[in-house]
């Protein structure tokens, strides 16, 4: 008798043992430490950046191969997830010109204008809206910024 109670309590005392191990992994696991809570925000930034990047990739494609409600269904996705990148704005107002709608065009590229004023790109596609709206001094201005910005691509000095 005196060695089963020996026995019943080794196993009471592992039984205990493991409850006590399994809790505190359990409470462990259930709050977020503080090193881990501060550097959340920042992770999700970077996912939002990359999921942005990868709509912008994708808008950029359908865009070349010619698919323009498409290219511009997939880039206001890339702009709902990150609204402060200027390539995205400027992609989004060629789509809209390629599609006539000049008003909307210009408002995104002047957006993408804020974003990043020394994108010679911008300000070469504001002066094909401006040309094709004929402000004929305003797409001069532009196509002129555009060659001092990048003086080696063809199309912004010719």
């Amino acid at each position: 008798m005196n060695r089963t109670n020996k026995s019943n309590r080794t196993n009471l005392t592992h039984s205990l043992s493991v409850l006590g191990l399994s809790l505190a992994v359990l409470a462990g696991c259930h709050g977020q430490g503080k090193y881990t809570a501060a550097g959340r925000p920042g992770a999700e930034e970077r996912m939002s950046q990359l999921k942005s990047g990868v709509e912008f990739q994708t808008a950029e494609r359908q865009f070349l191969s010619g698919d323009l409600p498409k290219a511009l269904r997939t880039i206001e996705r890339s702009l709902a997830i990150n609204p402060k990148v200027a390539k995205s704005h400027a992609l989004r107002g060629r789509i809209l010109m390629e599609q006539a709608n000049y008003e909307p065009a210009r408002d995104a590229l002047l957006t993408a204008e804020e974003l990043d004023a020394n994108r010679a790109e911008t300000q070469y596609f504001l002066g094909i809206i401006a040309e094709r709206t004929s402000q004929f001094a305003e797409a001069q201005q532009r196509y002129t910024r555009a060659a001092q910005l990048d003086s080696s691509e063809p199309q912004y000095v010719i």
